[in-house]
């Protein structure tokens, strides 16, 4: 009878493994290093041969949630308990193990593949990013280390995987896979800075979607980066922020087109920065942008290329640097977008002084501003010709609300522009990575996430005299007030809002 038992518990435990399931035992009867060689290793031993990160774009920025392993045979089970990983150095908790494909999709029987899952948040990313110093643009790094142990059920015996190599270009990324088609554009413009004729590359990726078809005009929503996604790889610049959230069904469903579902979204990437008027330098936004014509002819270009682009509907957003590339896009050609979400803009509202060399001065790392106006009547006036919506936390101090973006739009309300309106919220509080409160700059992480839509009320704005937030009622929602439609309707979301607007 004892015999009989332990036959059945044991078949239960092998069936189990062969289903991926965790039993309650740890049972190790060989060991696998990545650097062993076969010599000398009994029959049927396993070797992961490689590594492949899964890099995933998040609120926060990319990181690796996941790891695919490769074995030269195949695995036909695996343990959670016991399962340890590290990723670049940093000890990741891990929440599943589990037989995949190549690409890291759980399958039901036995594989060459096995994926390990990790808690990712932003106290735990597992980024495959770091900052080059001399620019401050992300880039990927030059190496990320992964070690793993964990154990696996493979020719009848048990064995303990122990893994380390350097993943870093060995990696997939489903978000950079949507954007299918890559390019760049050249050409010759003048420099605002030197008046001499220089040679401009703009790199820009597109995302197609499937549903739109040729013979029906859609829209085209044109994302422009940050001040640390600028450089020569276009992938940094859609992953920096999460771009990528404008790809997914709950945002692309806001856009139709008659019948058609969707929009496509255009990135493009500047070499330098958005805010380099012609020494490849950041200014403070009080300058012209030796990228302003160039990002136009890119834009063109692309149109050129897609006859079914409606041309009509065509809607600009960025974040920061970006925010600054969306207010001088609009300024120098105000009748080509239909409308505009700008996110912790930095188009300079005051002059910012400057040396004798056209160096913007600093004081203990500030920008020195004067009192002349920068953004002038005519530059309002452009602005005005076309709906935007702001997008604003009061905690951001990289780039402080009441230099930029609130005497803004508070002028652009007083010269008239009705379909105006501003989200100005008190923090920046995520939703991927629980109670986190992150730089209150990144105001564009509630755009992502499709928090956006209530604004600030107009008419405190336009009438407030020495107020200190000049009328601006810092909200966790962005504000009390709603915006609507033609027939009276409360918008529910900031792009509900964009796909109404055409030109």
């Amino acid at each position: 009878m004892k015999k009989t038992c332990i036959v059945c518990i044991l078949l239960a435990l092998a069936l189990l493994m062969i289903a991926g399931c965790t039993p309650a035992g740890d049972v190790q009867e060989g060991t696998e290093t990545a650097a062993a060689t076969p010599d000398g290793d009994r029959p049927g031993t396993p070797h992961a041969l490689s590594g492949t990160i899964v890099v995933r774009g998040f609120e926060w920025g990319p990181g690796v949630n996941r790891v695919i392993f490769t074995f030269d045979q195949e695995i036909d089970g695996v343990f959670t308990e016991g399962a340890a990983i590290t990723t670049s150095h940093f000890e990741r908790e891990v929440t599943n193990v589990y037989l995949s494909d190549e690409l890291g999709n759980a399958v039901s029987g036995a594989s060459c593949y096995v994926t390990v899952e990790m808690v990712t948040n932003f106290d735990a990313t597992g980024s495959p990013f770091e900052t080059d110093m001399s620019t401050e643009h992300s880039v990927w790094a030059d190496e990320h280390i992964v070690t793993a142990s964990f154990t696996v059920w493979a020719s009848g015996s048990y064995f303990t995987i122990q893994f380390e190599d350097d993943c870093i270009d060995n990696r997939v990324c489903p978000e950079l896979e949507r954007f299918t088609l890559r390019d760049s554009y050249t050409g010759d413009y003048e420099n605002p800075l030197t008046g001499e004729t220089e040679t401009l590359t703009l790199n820009y990726a597109a995302y197609e979607p499937d549903s739109l078809t040729s013979w029906d005009k859609n829209p085209l929503i044109i994302w422009l980066h940050g001040r640390g996604e600028g450089g020569d790889d276009i992938e940094r610049a859609i992953l920096g922020n999460e771009v990528s959230a404008l790809t997914e069904t709950e945002i692309q469903s806001y856009f139709t087109s008659g019948d058609q579902t969707g929009a496509y979204v255009l990135v493009v990437q500047c070499p330098t920065y958005w805010l380099d008027g012609g020494d490849g330098t950041e200014s403070r936004g009080g300058v012209s942008s030796r990228y302003t014509e160039i990002l136009m002819d890119t834009i063109q270009a692309y149109i050129d290329q897609n006859s079914d682009v409606d041309t009509s509907r065509i809607y600009i957003m960025g974040a920061s640097n970006g925010g600054y590339m969306t207010l001088e896009m609009l300024i120098n050609y105000p009748d080509y977008f239909a409308a505009a979400v700008p996110c912790s803009e930095v188009y300079a509202y005051y002059v910012y002084a400057r040396d004798d060399l056209g160096q913007y001065r600093t004081f203990y790392s500030q920008y020195i501003k004067t009192n002349e106006i920068y953004l002038t009547e005519d530059k309002i006036q452009a602005l005005c010709q076309t709906p935007i919506w702001f997008v604003q936390a009061i905690t951001d101090t990289l780039v402080p609300a009441n230099e930029y973006t609130i005497p803004t739009y508070q002028a652009l309300l007083q010269a008239g522009a009705e379909n105006c309106w501003c989200s100005m919220y008190f923090d920046v509080a995520g939703t991927e990575s629980s109670n986190t409160q992150y730089l209150g700059h990144w105001s564009w992480v509630y755009l992502f996430n499709n928090q956006v839509s209530l604004v600030q009320e107009r008419d405190e704005i336009l009438n407030a005299e020495d107020d200190f937030f000049s009328g601006f009622r810092p909200d966790p929602n962005g504000g009390t007030a709603t915006v609507t439609d033609g027939d009276g309707s409360a918008y529910g979301s900031i792009f509900a809002w964009l796909n109404d607007q055409s030109l």
